[in-house]
């Protein structure tokens, strides 16, 4: 096996291919500026997808920026959640389930809240929902669950394609 070592700089990384990208994320505990350009790069790029690092599964994965411009990646589909410069952390699995909350792919839309997190502001009505009132089983443990059936290892155009159906996911390849 090949010994890989930390790219010292995103001009390095960029030479990393998709398997030694994830063994490179898999060996590493915090998750840096550089590999989220990387992941980030891909994406954009129309390359390959990139699998989730927990669960494995593609089209829910994928490099993020939230308010103010932090970044960080997450799963739609496992919860696998990591900020810049952080061990990774597993969500919640909640859906508030009001009139305007979505389905997407043949099942309500998930939200995902962070361990510890008590209540959310469900981002369709404004309401605030306690988590406890509005957990579900993560689809991850549950393979009846319908988001098991979105078709894996495909393209990034066809993933474009797939999520195009949803208006909510605004046709990323990833929600």
């Amino acid at each position: 096996m090949t010994q890989h070592c930390r790219p010292q700089s995103h001009t390095q990384i960029l030479h990393y291919t998709v398997q030694e990208m994830n063994i490179l994320t898999l060996l590493t505990t915090d998750y840096s500026e550089s590999v989220w350009r990387w992941e980030q790069q891909v994406i954009e790029s129309g390359a390959e997808p990139l699998p989730c690092p927990k669960c494995g599964r593609t089209g829910f994965y994928g490099p993020r920026t939230r308010r103010w411009h932090r970044n960080y990646r997450a799963c739609r589909f496992c919860g696998f959640w990591q900020d810049l410069d952080d061990k990774a952390k597993y969500c919640r699995s909640v859906v508030h389930g009001c009139s305007r909350w979505p389905h997407v792919a043949g099942a309500p839309y998930i939200w995902w809240v962070l361990p510890g997190q008590r209540a959310f502001t469900c981002p369709y009505c404004m309401a605030e929902v306690r988590v406890e009132s509005a957990e579900v089983n993560n689809p991850y443990f549950n393979r009846s669950h319908p988001w098991w059936k979105v078709p894996q290892n495909k393209s990034q155009a066809r993933y474009m394609k797939f999520w195009a159906q949803w208006p909510m996911s605004r046709g990323r390849p990833y929600l």
